[in-house]
């Protein structure tokens, strides 16, 4: 995933953490995860969803979301979609970016990628009803996200999304004052038992072989997925396809070859906050991790010093991406080349080129 320590420290230059915590309750309130309630079998698996899924509660309650990983909470107002998480500037551009040669990448002079304002900082207050657009943003701590919670002044169906993950999504229903509602009990066996029954699927989604001369990065079928790569080392010959294919609908991956500290150094700054006279900074993605290393739609044969120090990147792959969902590159020369993935950097493998 995106490093959450980093998003965090960008978001903090305009923000306090205070605004994302509301006062305390004079009603009750219960208790939704945004990830996994439980600790996973596997730290390479992971759950994008709401725990439980669709609460209850009378007008007046309150909702305390728990951040498990690196979500955020979003409430669009009734009847308009949630905002994008990733959005093209619409008048900034990409310069001065080279690579270790000395020579420009060519996405200089393609559109700055940032957060969505919307869904980076904190929307709306304490309290919702329904008419505005409410919300988390990213957490400012280094260290676990604090609890996001907020009032329910309108009886009514509400949905709430996390942006981050495509198809995370969740419902509160507000009845009125004096309704009968699930008891925290009850919510908590039902939040267990549908951490069960994913964690269930996940053994199948693990048991991945794909074909020769290809990587799979990743296995989901959201919202379980794998943040592996399949297998962890392949083999192909000089000048043979090696295929990147990325099937999942909720975590995109890279194939990221490079030098360890140039790796690292890219990772570190993967996101600027840059001055915005009209509002919050802008959270602005370094492009070398989102886009490809070489200018699409076919890269260029990796030798093995491509870029000066090796550095190549098939640019993030997954539905919904400008990259689709798969890619091709070859080899020029016999080798052993580790790679990783720039937005899921505990991700892993090796190419074996003979």
């Amino acid at each position: 995933m995106l490093n959450r320590r980093l998003v965090g420290t960008a978001a903090l230059t305009l923000c306090s953490a205070t605004a994302l915590i509301a006062g305390p309750a004079s009603a009750a309130t219960k208790t939704v995860y945004a990830g996994p309630n439980a600790k996973l079998p596997d730290e390479a698996l992971t759950v994008n969803d709401f725990f439980r899924k669709s609460i209850t509660i009378r007008q007046g309650d309150r909702v305390r979301w728990q951040m498990r990983g690196f979500h955020n909470v979003i409430l669009p107002a009734r009847g308009d979609k949630p905002p994008a998480f990733f959005a093209p500037d619409p008048v900034a551009k990409v310069t001065g970016v080279a690579d270790a040669a000395g020579t420009p990448f060519w996405f200089n002079g393609q559109p700055r990628v940032q957060i969505d304002p919307r869904s980076a900082f904190p929307t709306g207050g304490r309290t919702y009803d329904g008419t505005t657009l409410t919300g988390s943003g990213l957490s400012q701590t280094d260290g676990p996200p604090p609890p996001y919670t907020l009032k329910f002044t309108k009886t009514g169906k509400f949905a709430f999304y996390c942006t981050i993950h495509e198809g995370m999504k969740g419902t509160v229903k507000v009845v009125a004052k004096g309704k009968k509602v699930p008891t925290a009990a009850q919510d908590r066996k039902a939040a267990t038992a549908q951490l069960a029954k994913l964690t269930k699927q996940a053994a199948k989604l693990d048991d991945v072989k794909p074909p020769a001369a290809t990587v799979l990065g990743g296995s989901d079928k959201a919202p379980v997925a794998w943040l592996k790569f399949f297998p962890k080392r392949q083999t192909v010959k000089v000048g043979q396809p090696l295929t990147f294919s990325v099937t999942g609908s909720q975590e995109p991956h890279t194939l990221t070859f490079g030098p360890e500290a140039y790796l690292k150094q890219v990772l570190e700054g993967q996101i600027t906050p840059v001055p915005n006279p009209q509002g919050p900074p802008s959270l602005v993605f370094d492009p070398r991790v989102l886009l490809p290393s070489d200018p699409p739609p076919q890269l260029p044969p990796y030798t093995g010093a491509n870029h000066g120090n090796g550095f190549f990147s098939t640019g993030v792959i997954g539905k919904g991406t400008p990259g689709g969902t798969k890619t091709t590159i070859t080899f020029a020369k016999a080798g052993s080349y580790k790679y990783i993935c720039l937005i899921h950097p505990e991700m892993n493998g090796t190419v074996d080129v003979k």
